[in-house]
């Protein structure tokens, strides 16, 4: 039987990280990881904007970028986002 390597993503770097071998802090409730001591000490310095500049990576990953729509302040690339995984509840910062 196979087992599932679980990770999660250091906030700062984008690195996958396994939980059980990083450092962590808790967060508005939530355990946040990290691959060195060096993002950790960047998170905790300002964690509102790592997450905010995280998001805005992670929007342009998707082919989301913030800029001049009516409604939200977002355009999508169509053709990059269409070959994207489809994401839930992700954060979106203006």
């Amino acid at each position: 039987m196979a087992t599932t390597q679980i990770t999660a993503i250091d906030p700062v770097c984008g690195m996958a990280v396994d939980p059980s071998k990083s450092r962590s802090i808790e967060y508005e409730g939530n355990s946040v990881f990290f691959c060195s001591e060096s993002c950790f000490k960047k998170f905790e310095e300002d964690p509102q904007r790592v997450l905010a500049t995280r998001a805005e990576k992670d929007l342009a990953n998707m082919g989301i970028t913030k800029e001049a729509s009516p409604c939200c302040h977002y355009i999508i690339d169509a053709p990059k986002a269409s070959s994207q995984p489809k994401v839930e509840g992700l954060p979106i910062t203006k």
